[in-house]
């Protein structure tokens, strides 16, 4: 890994955000006014307001896509709003038309991706949980659920433009050696008995997903990524965002970043169940799918903590690293016992 990963979270933002201002020339922003940092964790993610007004850039992981993925997430993202189907920021062209740049500046060892998007307003719904009552609460998670399914439904007829690429989270891109999100079951410094645990996990959901269908109805594009902090609520607008994580694969595990904001709830039960119903009001989801989601949600958690291994360079992923790891190896245990409800 090159010294810049090395070096303090401070230093790498200061150096992501002048290849950032490097690449708005790509732009028609007008006079630029200032970048500030919002979030390091996949993307380095900046505020930024020029002549033109307010806008969100990101610097995109070093490596994470191909071009053809980034240009197809777009293109679902476009095809989702035109279409009705949800309420996203959309990314801004370049003069050029495309919808990123690739910029370098030394020390950032690498060529970067970098995208512009319309700034959105409004709170995090992750704010809400903190404040917000039961009943508003379960209407959320009712339309959280209804959303996710009608982004199921709108892909198994949406007809994808040439050149369509994008990840694949099946049981190689989750579970195998060259796993997406990187290997749960291996992470440097685990204690023994927690590795072990973590292996039996994988060996569990591996055989379990092989056994999974594939068909259409189960299986398509996903948006991946239903974080709390990933939707945006404005009086009774609300607006997905955040789609670099989208791909192929089952349609339920897409519920499970929803049911991660809310596991440790004391009314979990009844948001649950809201988004649920919110989903089947769209469209099926079967007993068999609801039976499967302690495992999904077990996996989701691994994942999780790999993704933070994978990740540790950043200060996100030192802070809360540690903490991941451990509910994760205990959702595991859980899982294993017999002992998880989701």
């Amino acid at each position: 890994m090159s010294g810049f990963y090395e070096l303090p979270s401070e230093q790498q933002v200061d150096a992501l955000r002048d290849l950032l201002i490097d690449a708005l020339g790509a732009w028609d922003l007008g006079a630029l006014e200032s970048v500030e940092l919002l979030a390091e964790r996949e993307n380095a993610v900046f505020e930024v307001r020029s002549g033109r007004g307010r806008f969100v850039a990101r610097v995109h992981r070093a490596g994470y896509h191909t071009d053809d993925q980034l240009r197809s997430q777009v293109a679902w993202m476009r095809a989702l709003r035109a279409q009705g189907v949800v309420e996203t920021a959309d990314v801004v062209d370049t003069r050029a038309g495309d919808v990123f740049t690739v910029a370098t500046r030394p020390p950032v060892p690498e060529a970067r991706q970098v995208s512009v998007l319309e700034w959105v307003g409004g709170e995090q719904l992750s704010s809400r949980l903190q404040a917000a009552g039961g009943d508003e609460l379960a209407g959320w998670y009712h339309r959280i659920g209804a959303l996710a399914a009608g982004l199921h439904e709108q892909v198994r007829t949406w007809r994808r433009p040439a050149g369509f690429s994008t990840i694949t989270w099946d049981v190689d891109g989750l579970l195998g050696e060259r796993a997406v999100w990187g290997r749960f079951w291996a992470l440097e410094g685990m204690a023994a008995d927690d590795r072990t645990v973590m292996a039996e996990l994988r060996a569990r959901a591996m055989a379990e997903l092989a056994r999974l269908p594939r068909d259409p109805d189960r299986y398509g594009l996903i948006h991946n990524d239903f974080l709390a902090e990933n939707l945006l609520v404005d009086g009774d607008r609300l607006t997905l965002l955040d789609f670099d994580d989208c791909g192929e694969s089952w349609f339920a595990w897409d519920l499970t970043p929803a049911l991660v904001s809310i596991a440790t709830r004391e009314d979990y039960p009844s948001l649950r169940d809201a988004l649920v119903e919110g989903y089947r009001e769209v469209r099926p989801l079967g007993e068999d799918e609801l039976a499967r989601l302690p495992l999904l949600f077990a996996l989701r958690m691994a994942t999780y903590a790999a993704w933070l291994d994978t990740r540790s360079h950043t200060q996100f992923a030192k802070d809360l690293g540690p903490v991941i790891v451990a509910a994760a190896v205990d959702v595991a245990r859980r899982y294993l016992a017999g002992e998880l409800e989701v």
